[in-house]
């Protein structure tokens, strides 16, 4: 035992604190300001809202809306696993924006029901349909009766923007709450989309037949458990760090030089990757195996007649998506949100071409390092900054080149 303890004394004290921290103490850790909120959804879900009303040094007046929508899996916490010079939430809320980290149901911090237990099978019979549908209506307008913002700015990460576009698609008129969507590793076909998610691909038909077996479900990722050994035991050991960036290069693709901080590994893993419902990912492993994107499909003609009133579930048109402003950030090295998928199918056929008013291809980020890049602040923050800056000509607190002022203005359509 004395041996024992003689190994772990020396690791727990290099371990980084952050590694065991919330939302709330990673937020309060950094001195920003922490409130939370929770909003009820019209189908009865309880949903935490995090908000930094603003940064460490206190603008006069509240600044406008920003939400921060996470991924498949993830939660609000993948905003804050870099220190403030590379943490989105951060970098904004020093901007002067009233930034808001939203959790969809079924994430770590939105496991409450009206009715329902979270460890009964009715809470999880839900996949982002549910969350397009009334996840975000509730949060969108918490955020806007709380701020007292008409619209708000909206970024989103992976299943965060397949969320707002299936809304859109299905709602055009919700555009009108939106003052500008940044997608940020896009999808609204997964059809090429490579890595462990491939893996849906042949999984779909089993997770499906399981839903329906067993009913709804948690479905805990297998590489959870294997993140949380990376987290304590790997990741801390500059000698075997090598081994935590080669698996998140598995997962979402390679970075470039300089992008991508070993150093938090540790905490990258203690945080991500997270869990979903069953059915959430049965309907991406239907999404990479049908050519097009539709709501789940519950397996028969008869089953989605009594759900849809029609024999196949109902197709998003992403075409019909209008009156809304999209600037897109993807990247060649992201296997995940592919870029086949998204220049051929997402920009080339899907988005009509007046709503999309940048498409940036981001050199060597991979899926991850659209939210925990060390470069994110001058690849994608500023920018987003900038862009909203250029609109509304509101005083926003951050520097800004000439040289990135001519790029907007030749860039962005108005």
């Amino acid at each position: 035992n004395y041996l024992l303890l003689a190994f772990i004394l020396p690791f727990s004290s290099s371990l980084d604190p952050e590694v065991e921290m919330n939302a709330e103490q990673i937020i309060t850790y950094w001195k920003y300001p922490f409130e939370e909120h929770t909003t009820q959804t019209e189908d009865g879900y309880v949903l935490t809202l995090f908000r930094i009303k603003h940064g460490r040094h206190r603008n006069c007046s509240l600044g406008p809306p920003f939400i921060l929508a996470h991924g498949l899996g993830a939660s609000a916490e993948h905003w804050l696993m870099n220190p403030p010079s590379s943490n989105p939430a951060f970098l904004l809320a020093d901007a002067g924006f009233d930034v808001w980290l939203i959790n969809f149901r079924g994430a770590k911090n939105s496991k409450k029901h009206v009715k329902f237990k979270p460890d009964s099978s009715a809470f999880w019979n839900f996949c982002w349909d549910e969350m397009a549908e009334f996840d975000l209506p509730a949060t969108i307008d918490t955020v806007r009766r709380v701020n007292g913002a008409a619209r708000v700015y909206y970024a989103g990460h992976s299943q965060g923007t397949t969320v707002l576009f299936g809304k859109l698609a299905m709602d055009p008129s919700f555009g009108s709450k939106i003052a500008r969507f940044f997608a940020l590793a896009p999808i609204t076909t997964a059809r090429s989309t490579g890595g462990p998610m491939i893996a849906l691909h042949f999984l779909h038909p089993i997770l499906q037949r399981s839903n329906e077996a067993f009913g709804g479900m948690e479905f805990v990722l297998p590489t959870q458990y294997l993140a949380g050994i990376l987290a304590r035991w790997v990741c801390p050991y500059a000698r075997l760090g090598a081994a935590c960036k080669t698996f998140i290069s598995m997962q979402g693709g390679s970075s470039r030089q300089g992008v991508f901080n070993q150093t938090r590994s540790p905490v990258y893993f203690s945080h991500y990757p997270g869990s979903s419902s069953l059915r959430n990912f049965a309907h991406w492993g239907q999404m990479i195996w049908r050519d097009n994107t539709r709501k789940y499909d519950y397996g028969s003609a008869e089953k989605n007649q009594i759900y849809y009133g029609q024999s196949s579930p109902p197709l998003y048109n992403f075409s019909s998506i209008r009156n809304v402003s999209i600037h897109i950030f993807y990247s060649s090295s992201d296997v995940v949100a592919s870029v086949l998928d998204v220049e051929m199918e997402m920009i080339g056929k899907q988005l009509r071409k007046d709503v999309v008013k940048e498409a940036v291809n981001v050199p060597g980020y991979s899926h991850n390092d659209f939210i925990a890049g060390m470069t994110i602040k001058t690849d994608i923050i500023d920018r987003i900054v900038n862009v909203i800056r250029f609109i509304s000509q509101w005083k926003i607190n951050v520097t800004s080149n000439i040289q990135e002022r001519r790029w907007i203005s030749a860039k962005m359509q108005t």
